[in-house]
């Protein structure tokens, strides 16, 4: 059928199933294939050869006031989504799928996951704390700093490089913590709050 230069049309090549082509024309009115559905059901839209039941080559545009790309089960289940919310980018799991995991895979081998839980995991699929990573770490900055805050928010102890130096200990917020050094559950090296050093007990009397 040809609708002043486009059209819709039946393809059957030698030994194959037929596909329904649909075509639109130019400005110089040359008619060109746009769609295609072929004999096994599958849709592309700038491709001939489709691979799946829908296979687009070129972009793809959503416009909505969250616009979302939902993923189901066979079952029909909400499992995993994308959605834009206001000026946010929202991809993971449903809240209907309690049990699944956001896992991030590159080369064929998962590099991250988030469990429902919220816990990370780099490195390893079951993280038991909010970060779990196996490998190394590094820090790169001009006086780099691991900042350990208590539940209120306020700092309490860190681990600092500054120029050469190595510094690790309280906070200067933290006017009553001690600095200990523990293994295997006891403790066996402390710095008080006033600097006073014990070996073998947390209560030394004497600088």
């Amino acid at each position: 059928l040809n609708f002043n230069s486009s059209f819709i049309g039946n393809t059957r090549p030698s030994g194959g199933g037929s596909s329904l082509i649909f075509g639109t024309a130019g400005d110089n009115l040359s008619p060109g294939e746009r769609m295609r559905l072929n004999e096994d059901g599958f849709l592309g839209i700038g491709t001939q050869n489709p691979l799946s039941q829908v296979h687009m080559t070129g972009e793809l545009t959503m416009q909505n006031n969250n616009p979302v790309i939902q993923m189901q089960n066979a079952a029909g289940e909400n499992k995993s989504f994308i959605q834009t919310i206001a000026d946010d980018m929202l991809i993971g799991t449903n809240t209907v799928n309690p049990a699944g995991n956001f896992i991030v895979r590159t080369n064929g081998a998962n590099r991250m996951t988030v469990t429902p839980q919220g816990y990370v995991g780099i490195g390893t699929a079951n993280p038991f704390s909010q970060v779990h990573m196996t490998g190394e770490l590094t820090m790169q900055s001009s006086n780099p700093v691991i900042q350990m805050k208590d539940a209120a928010g306020d700092d309490k102890t860190f681990i600092q490089t500054i120029n050469d130096d190595m510094l690790i200990g309280t906070n200067a917020v933290n006017t009553t913590g001690n600095f200990i050094v523990r293994t295997n559950g006891g403790n066996r090296f402390a710095v008080t709050k006033d600097g006073y050093v014990g070996i073998g007990t947390t209560n030394p009397e004497a600088a």
